[in-house]
């Protein structure tokens, strides 16, 4: 009878992205420009969160639940409303490309690679981080 190896608690990080600008949303009817240079602050932070975090490199596949801590009632309505901002951040954990920094948590950010959960908010009426910030739940 052959020996079995002992199976392996998945790993879980908790990786926290302050907001390094406002919150990209669906409904926003931004210039373009402003846009990118949202999603690149986005991208950016989630990429420094990670590699001060010390967060592994080339996971086969992970499962990420972000959580949206916002300020004031009228900030966001809905969940589905910040599908931008959690695709840049998850970005910032993908491979680079070009310019754009990536931590490489994941080869890529496909349905192979990645589970997004739904997202959630919590509302935080009176933090010192102004803008609110980002909570990546990660399990492998």
């Amino acid at each position: 009878m052959a020996d079995r190896l002992p199976m392996s608690e998945p790993r879980e990080w908790t990786l926290t992205v302050p907001a390094p600008d406002m919150w990209l949303t669906s409904n926003h009817r931004l210039h373009r420009m402003r846009v990118a240079a949202l999603t690149r602050a986005w991208r950016a932070a989630s990429w420094a969160a990670a590699r001060q975090a010390g967060l592994p490199r080339n996971l086969a596949h992970v499962v990420i639940g972000p959580t949206a801590h916002l300020h004031g009632p009228g900030v966001v309505r809905d969940a589905p409303n910040l599908a931008p901002t959690i695709k840049a951040a998850i970005d910032g954990l993908g491979p680079a490309h070009g310019t754009a920094p990536g931590h490489r948590l994941i080869a890529d950010d496909d349905d192979r690679h990645l589970t997004l959960t739904p997202t959630r908010i919590i509302r935080e009426p009176a933090h010192p981080i102004r803008l609110g910030w980002l909570e990546l739940h990660i399990k492998e």
